[in-house]
């Protein structure tokens, strides 16, 4: 992006000194356009830049790629066992905690409690599980947002660490994200080709480990049965 500034302001450049050379100072002309091409020339590339800018922009739709990248089908379906033994556990403790108050009513009810100590011992322990059951609420809480913040890292830098070996075999200026309200013509769209590249540099990379997961196990020997003695 550097180089193309430096390159616009050496073009306007150009055509100032045209306009100038028109008017009859041709040797002055020449002389800026030649220093002004000159100093174009010396500014070095930035990092990673190994061709001229040309603004050839292409653009990719997030939500189009996140519901296809095989790594977030994986991880929904992951995500998905351990919402639900998450919420067996909520309901578990809520269920135990739901136990301790009926059963404390009804001892009050039927005059149940022996002494006053005994129904204040039922009260603290319920206050007691109450506050644990609010505790473990707002952990899972907690360990809930903090995955979903890790998952979308991981979601953004995949697709970042795709663009960047994705572009050097095609050199564009720049990959964007295409956002609400913004319009691109529809002939710069390449969501499919970093899809269809996301998900088999996915799969290349978990292949083995998945095959071996797959793999049927070995069956057991069977031990090997005494010989009888022969007489």
């Amino acid at each position: 992006m550097k180089k193309l500034k430096v390159a616009v302001a050496a073009f306007i450049t150009l055509m100032a000194v045209a306009t100038t050379a028109c008017s009859g100072n041709d040797k002055n002309a020449v002389k800026a356009a030649d220093d002004s091409t000159a100093q174009a020339q010396r500014v070095a590339p930035g990092p990673g830049e190994g061709f001229e800018p040309t603004t050839n922009i292409r653009y990719y739709i997030v939500d189009s790629i996140a519901n296809g990248y095989e790594l977030l089908k994986e991880l929904e379906v992951t995500n998905r066992q351990m919402m639900t033994q998450y919420q067996q556990t909520l309901n578990a403790r809520e269920a135990e905690l739901n136990r301790l108050i009926q059963d404390a009513q009804h001892k009050q009810q039927t005059g149940a409690y022996l002494s006053q100590a005994s129904a204040d011992a039922d009260a603290r322990n319920i206050q007691q599980k109450g506050q644990a059951f609010q505790q473990l609420q707002i952990s899972i809480n907690d360990k809930i947002n903090l995955l979903q913040l890790q998952q979308q890292q991981q979601f953004l830098d995949s697709i970042y660490s795709y663009l960047v070996e994705y572009n050097k075999a095609h050199h564009y200026d720049a990959i964007l994200p295409k956002g609400d309200g913004m319009y691109f013509n529809p002939a710069m769209d390449i969501t499919a080709d970093i899809l269809k590249g996301m998900n088999e540099r996915y799969q290349s990379k978990n292949a083995p480990a998945k095959a071996e997961k797959a793999a049927p196990a070995a069956p057991a020997v069977p031990a090997a049965q005494p010989v009888p003695a022969t007489k």
